[in-house]
């Protein structure tokens, strides 16, 4: 918002950040486009469900909101600190709390074999043809959510399949043809 002030949009949902299935969003638009974007709201939108934006103003209000937010942005650093002690350097690049990693997978893996193989080890990944934006973007790699399992100790199981197919290479997961 400081770089251009006059086109920037502020956007803030709480669906991820507090509870999923609080699906309220709100927007800041630059002060010369408020009246432009409230005439598209309204021509384009009913109305909110009211019972939605009485559950978020009452969180936000409350400490409700922020609470939650520092309590899964807690646990975030936590799983990520776990993933990158089990699994690490070479695999994990960023050292930033995150709900998922993305894991460089070495050349004798595609993410496809990696995917099926993880599948077959229970620990479920998406590959990187998710995240592409283009063919040559990215080097074969997987997506990790960290906040998928219920607990740290299931996380931490995965995240020690993860290491050892890594570190063991494929293992043949489609057969013998």
């Amino acid at each position: 918002m400081n770089l251009l002030p006059e086109l920037t949009f502020f956007i803030a949902g709480l669906s991820k950040a507090v509870c999923g299935g609080l699906r309220v969003a709100y927007v800041v638009p630059p002060a010369a486009l408020f009246k432009t974007l409230k005439r598209r709201i309204l021509a384009t939108h009913w109305t909110l469900p009211p019972l939605m934006a009485e559950i978020a103003t009452r969180w936000i209000n409350d400490g409700t909101a922020m609470t939650t937010l520092s309590t899964k942005k807690t646990e975030a650093e936590i799983r990520h600190r776990l993933a990158y002690k089990i699994i690490g350097a070479p695999f994990i690049k960023e050292k930033a709390a995150s709900s998922y990693v993305w894991i460089d997978l070495p050349s004798e893996w595609t993410a496809e074999i990696f995917i099926n193989e993880a599948f077959e080890n229970r620990v479920a990944v998406l590959g990187d043809g998710s995240f592409r934006v283009t063919p040559e973007a990215l080097k074969p790699g997987i997506r990790l959510c960290l906040g998928a399992a219920p607990d740290r100790q299931r996380l931490e199981t995965g995240l020690i399949k993860i290491a050892a197919m890594l570190k063991d290479g494929p293992g043949g997961s489609f057969g013998i043809i």
